[in-house]
């Protein structure tokens, strides 16, 4: 399998992953519980660094395509994904941003909260409209 193509299949659990953990550790800081928090926190912070570094090499072997955004700019077609990308690099950051405060309920962490959710609904159709193309090119090739 080309490394492309797996990096490409390793960006859907990485990213369901970190979804699934923002969303518990949000429910985790109603509860009260801090040791709850704490370890949802963890588990957050370890699924979004996976998909972190899977976003980064998915980006590193479509670099041609951000070159030529950059130097002809965004189109109708390209900028759905311009916007993707964009919302992952605010919500990317401001989780950086929030490795320095200390404790739940921070207008910085309901920030990260939001635009989290926000880029988790735009991940997922980015990807729903590609899945088809990364299932076609994962497939056998049948010889004669």
């Amino acid at each position: 399998m080309k490394k492309s193509l797996a990096t490409d299949w390793a960006l859907v659990p990485t990213f369901v992953l970190t979804t699934a953990t923002g969303m518990a550790l949000h429910a985790a800081a109603h509860t009260g519980n801090h040791d709850c928090w704490h370890d949802m926190a963890v588990c957050h912070v370890v699924a979004s660094a996976a998909f972190t570094a899977a976003v980064a090499a998915h980006i590193w072997f479509h670099r041609r395509w951000y070159r030529r955004i950059m130097a002809h700019g965004a189109n109708r077609r390209t900028l759905p994904t311009a916007v993707v990308t964009a919302m992952f690099a605010a919500t990317a950051l401001s989780g950086l941003a929030l490795l320095g405060i200390d404790g739940p309920g921070t207008h910085a962490g309901l920030w990260h909260y939001g635009a989290g959710l926000a880029a988790s609904v735009a991940v997922a159709c980015h990807a729903a409209r590609r899945m088809g193309t990364l299932i076609k090119a994962s497939g056998s090739k049948r010889r004669p």
